[in-house]
């Protein structure tokens, strides 16, 4: 699974620079809370350092949110 999570947040930078838009604005428009997003970030961090043991997973519902923002899949952010 680390794999999987790993990728799951990099996709979702990936497409921020694809698309040019920020966090804020992703936030803004899905109704996602900005705290929720930092927290997947600082958790996503510390965890790829090996410093946090519990996988930083976003809800099921942020994932839709996400993937219906960016017209992608929800497959497309949980497969590998």
């Amino acid at each position: 699974m680390r794999k999987g999570v790993k990728n799951l947040y990099r996709k979702y930078l990936a497409l921020l620079t694809d698309r040019g838009v920020t966090t804020s604005e992703v936030c803004d428009a899905t109704g996602i809370k900005e705290s929720a997003m930092s927290m997947w970030k600082s958790r996503w961090l510390n965890w790829e350092k090996n410093k946090d043991k519990s996988e930083p997973v976003p809800s099921l519902d942020t994932i839709v949110r996400l993937a219906d923002f960016f017209d992608v899949s929800v497959d497309y952010f949980v497969k590998e």
